[in-house]
């Protein structure tokens, strides 16, 4: 689970590429979930991250290099967090202020809705699955940040 956290998270070793580097199977796979969308690809040990924009909004998918799917992120808006999720931060994480918030669809994983919360003892990504449990992270503390 924790690889597939780190695999959204724009690090030093993931190298922008240009289309034509992407192999063929990864563009056929992104072009049919994704028919009318232009991507910015990033590829990070073998994976291939396709950033785009298209109607439902901004959005980030992960392929491996044989095309096989393996997660799409979707940005969402206060107003879109699930009540489960809302109902986990308040219950958990009640000083804690949301960050950025996305919907999750993982080949592994399932649907979930993933959140940075910034707090008093640092940053935790939190996943919350629909049938409300929660997975929580610790990204970094006060201490790292200074």
């Amino acid at each position: 689970m924790k690889i597939l956290s780190a695999l959204f998270v724009l690090t030093i070793s993931a190298t922008m590429v240009v289309a034509q580097s992407v192999p063929q199977a990864v563009q056929t796979a992104f072009s049919n979930k994704f028919p009318y969308a232009q991507a910015e690809w990033e590829e990070d040990n073998g994976l291939f991250e396709a950033k785009f924009e298209d109607t439902a909004g901004s959005a980030s998918v992960l392929f491996s290099s044989d095309g096989s799917w393996v997660a799409t992120e979707r940005r969402l808006y206060d107003d879109k967090i699930t009540e489960i999720a809302l109902d986990q931060v308040k219950k958990n994480y009640g000083t804690y202020s949301i960050v950025e918030a996305e919907k999750v669809e993982s080949a592994t994983e399932g649907s979930y809705t993933k959140m940075e919360l910034n707090g008093s003892e640092g940053t935790v990504e939190l996943k919350v699955f629909p049938n409300g449990k929660a997975i929580a992270e610790k990204v970094s503390t006060d201490d790292e940040n200074d």
